[in-house]
């Protein structure tokens, strides 16, 4: 300790002279303890002194016995208020990982939609492709068939069926062809279509009329009794006339909306 009593005045010490370094002392001053008046304890107080090194030079100051408690509880604060930022923030970190986490867990399931939409996507566009190429082959078909069938109505087909003759030419004066065949050869239609008319002729014998529908009439001259009946629904091939003589001349004839054509342009663009 230091000479003297824990009263030690430096009033007249000059501050100017004090040393940089102190060592500082805090006692309880003397006599803070001490009773009132009225017979009650009086709250103690404390001295800080501040001593050079050499003890030759003192400072002191004194304080309140409340002072150690305010800054202890200050601290205490200080260090509950750190503890709970730290916790708060803590848990505000983990609450952000959570949401990143979930928001990665959705970004993960809308990538897997986006594939699953690709794939079908892709699955429907070869179905539209495929359904296309159904659809095309169909037209296709379907007008192949169109087709096929509108040739079978236009007479291109030979009248006879076996072994005839070269037909004669057609002629601004005769406007037929002529076809020549044996005993039992058959005058066949010459395309699908509907007997529109039977009747005898006095030059050729028997006439018979096959209408076509789509201005094609073929018309076939032998004399030999025909074998089918007016109204009868015939197709290519199909028998009208059996020839009963030997070198029997079939009279084969075509008009188109009314009027003569040869028969011989239908046979060689078809036949």
């Amino acid at each position: 300790m230091f000479p003297g009593d824990n009263n030690y005045d430096i009033m007249g010490v000059n501050e100017e002279n004090l040393p940089v370094y102190y060592s500082i002392l805090l006692e309880t001053a003397e006599g803070t303890h001490c009773m009132t008046d009225d017979g009650k304890k009086e709250r103690g107080r404390y001295t800080v002194l501040l001593v050079s090194d050499n003890a030759q030079q003192v400072r002191q100051f004194h304080m309140s016995a409340d002072i150690p408690i305010l800054i202890l509880v200050c601290m205490f604060v200080l260090v509950f208020m750190g503890g709970s930022y730290v916790a708060y923030t803590a848990s505000q970190v983990e609450q952000m990982q959570r949401e990143v986490d979930l928001y990665k867990g959705q970004a993960e399931a809308v990538s897997n939609e986006n594939i699953v939409l690709q794939a079908d996507m892709e699955l429907l566009v070869k179905e539209l492709r495929d359904a296309k190429v159904q659809i095309d082959t169909g037209n296709f078909a379907k007008e192949s068939q169109e087709k096929e069938t509108t040739l079978q109505f236009i007479p291109s087909g030979l009248p006879m069926d076996g072994t005839v003759s070269v037909p004669s030419e057609f002629t601004n004066e005769n406007q037929f062809i002529t076809f020549q065949a044996g005993y039992g050869s058959r005058v066949v239609a010459s395309a699908d279509g509907t007997v529109s008319y039977v009747g005898e002729d006095a030059e050729y014998g028997y006439v018979v009329h096959v209408d076509h529908g789509n201005g094609y009439i073929s018309i076939y001259k032998d004399k030999s009794e025909p074998v089918v009946n007016k109204g009868d629904r015939v197709i290519r091939g199909m028998t009208l006339y059996v020839m009963k003589e030997e070198m029997e001349l079939l009279t084969y004839q075509i008009t188109y909306d009314g009027g003569l054509i040869n028969p011989m342009t239908i046979l060689e663009i078809n036949g």
